[in-house]
């Protein structure tokens, strides 16, 4: 269970971020000064936890983050040296210490047993690696040809990593030893077959079930799929197109919303398991999302509004809500759009 039991115990959809209470500091964190380094957040996606401190990718800061027990955010790793037009940080490529390492808008990072940290470096085409306060590369790089923006990254049930190659339109797996194979998909090539020879379309999260099952949140095609011994089957979700041929977007998928078992997503992105449930961050429905085993889709969260309000589950509201993280009960989740991370107890689910 998390530090600061007390506080997350009376929060329903709160927020957690600059001026709450935040978790107790993390060893290795290291406070940056530059005056170039943000405050905030700027556009964070992923989110996961090390001996009950919550660490966050910063994605458009380009830099691993943590938050004290006093609400302030601490970068573990990576720098700011500029920012571009758009005042967002310019991203780079550089390993060594955790405080000269950089990066290229990673979105996603999990743990090892062993406290290893694999991020996804996903414009530097990337798996990262920081071990005793060195960042080094597993496997990938700005001109390496491996891997084509990954996005997502989640351990099989062999201790490899699977990773959601958005841009190649492919599940991939790295192992230890940065080996890159494909699990599903056709590199370079999109579509919304199922099968042995399926296709994705720019998959951006991706999950493990306790049974090894793989969930993959296919985001281009409003989809979530699952693949088992090789296979690939839609989950949830419904594939729909524009009708008009006369239309440049005829073979444009078009998200929607609707729960059920005929049920429509809108670019669903983070995923994650809390007992049999799917969690689905579904990003441009503004929404938290469940799937359970048979399909059946139901909200959990959200009103639907892209707006920041804290309040009971389907009142609360969000923007473009993406990463997502479960311990015990509580789900942590990274609310991108309004540059927060936010908390809902799940208990009522139980």
């Amino acid at each position: 269970m998390f530090k600061n039991k007390k506080f997350f115990a009376s929060l329903v959809a709160f927020t957690f971020a600059i001026n709450t209470i935040g978790f107790a500091s993390t060893v290795s964190s290291v406070q940056v000064v530059d005056s170039d380094v943000p405050m905030g957040f700027s556009l964070p996606m992923g989110v996961f936890s090390i001996d009950e401190n919550l660490y966050v990718l910063d994605t458009f800061n380009n830099l691993l983050r943590t938050i004290n027990d006093r609400g302030k955010i601490i970068t573990v790793a990576g720098n700011v040296l500029m920012l571009d037009q758009s005042r967002f940080a310019r991203g780079f490529y550089r390993n060594g210490t955790i405080e000269t390492s950089l990066f290229n808008r990673p979105t996603s990072a999990i743990v090892n047993e062993n406290g290893h940290v694999f991020i996804a470096d996903s414009a530097n085409n990337a798996i990262r690696v920081i071990v005793d306060g060195y960042t080094t590369t597993l496997v990938g790089g700005p001109t390496a040809d491996y891997l084509n923006n990954p996005t997502a990254l989640a351990f099989d049930m062999d201790g490899s990593i699977l990773v959601a190659d958005s841009n190649s339109h492919t599940i991939k797996r790295v192992s230890l030893d940065g080996d890159v194979t494909v699990v599903a998909g056709t590199p370079g090539e999109f579509g919304s077959t199922d099968g042995e020879d399926a296709r994705f379309n720019t998959p951006m999260g991706i999950a493990v079930g306790a049974d090894g099952t793989i969930f993959v949140a296919d985001t281009g095609n409003h989809l979530i799929r699952v693949i088992r011994d090789g296979c690939v089957s839609t989950l949830a979700g419904t594939f729909t197109t524009f009708d008009d041929e006369s239309s440049d977007d005829m073979f444009a998928p078009i998200g929607g919303f609707l729960d059920g078992e005929e049920s429509m997503f809108d670019m669903p992105t983070g995923l994650a398991i809390f007992n049999d449930i799917l969690i689905v961050a579904d990003a441009a429905n503004h929404r938290i999302r469940g799937v359970l085993p048979n399909g059946e889709v139901f909200t959990i969260a959200g009103n639907g509004y892209s707006d920041y309000v804290d309040c009971y589950p389907l009142n609360s509201s969000f923007h473009l809500p993406q990463g997502l993280y479960v311990q015990d009960s509580q789900l942590f989740i990274i609310d991108t759009g309004n540059n927060l991370i936010r908390i809902l107890d799940l208990a009522f689910l139980l």
